[in-house]
């Protein structure tokens, strides 16, 4: 199932309170692609913030548009170059941690950049970063 696209809930006919009264939709749901941005990333070698050597995937502009809960479910594949063959299966899976979007008036405000983020924009990332303080 693809859960980059949701269900518009508008779209949706609710159900009448009195059968008499209500219209109902003969039209389908209509269905929004619910994550925009990049939704693919190249493996990329950065030092961590001890200084090793570590493997990460970075997606600077990927977005949420449906405000709730979310977890992401990242899919890993080897894509070998040279390789004719077009098929290509799920080397594994991991999922993220849960997080919320926020609507514009619900949202909190910014918080300040992880110092794992700083690191990746010292290297070259080209990530927002936000200064302490919460200043730009």
């Amino acid at each position: 199932m693809d859960c980059s696209v949701v269900v518009n809930p508008s779209s949706v006919p609710s159900q009448p309170s009195f059968p008499s009264s209500s219209v109902i939709s003969l039209n389908d749901p209509s269905h929004t692609r619910n994550l925009v941005g990049s939704t693919v990333a190249s493996a990329q070698l950065l030092q961590d913030l001890d200084g090793h050597s570590r493997t990460f995937f970075i997606f600077p502009d990927l977005a949420v548009r449906t405000e709730g809960q979310f977890t992401l479910r990242f899919i890993f594949t080897s894509l070998l170059s040279g390789s004719n063959s077009r098929d290509t299966s799920a080397d594994c899976h991991v999922f993220s941690e849960s997080f919320e979007v926020y609507s514009a008036k619900k949202f909190p405000g910014m918080t300040d950049s992880t110092d794992l983020s700083r690191c990746f924009a010292d290297q070259g990332i080209k990530i927002p970063i936000r200064k302490k303080g919460g200043s730009k």
